[in-house]
């Protein structure tokens, strides 16, 4: 069973930011080159979190500053979301399990940069 937890002053809205991007965009987040977990559906957010970090090989130091479930549009389950701190800034991190016939399921993952925050537009002053 996957915890879903938030730290003090987490960036709440990095993570809603994203998926409202990808839900908007029609992007299925599991495109792409992503790394696989070989966990069982049991495993612990911070498990599949720490794998999927190793797997990727570009993150070496992280702290999880939120994780939580989110729903897109086109895909039938909810996956999860993790914000992180790493040496390499805020991130991303998509995850979600996929259970297969034969019994041996594994997580999809996909990092993501953190979507930054659309700047107000101003109106053009009018000529004199």
């Amino acid at each position: 069973l996957i915890a879903v937890y938030a730290s003090a002053g987490s960036q709440t809205n990095a993570i809603d930011t994203l998926v409202k991007e990808l839900n908007s965009a029609h992007y299925d987040w599991m495109d792409g080159k992503h790394p696989v977990i070989r966990l069982s559906s049991n495993a612990t957010p911070e498990e599949v979190i720490s794998n999927a970090v190793v797997a990727a090989t570009f993150v070496k130091d992280y702290r999880i500053l939120e994780c939580r479930r989110v729903h897109f549009r086109d895909n039938m389950l909810d996956c999860f979301a993790a914000l992180i701190d790493s040496d390499l800034g805020k991130k991303i991190l998509l995850f979600q399990y996929e259970a297969c016939e034969n019994g041996k399921g594994f997580w999809l993952s996909h990092f993501y940069d953190v979507p930054k925050p659309a700047k107000p537009t101003t109106s053009p002053s009018p000529a004199r």
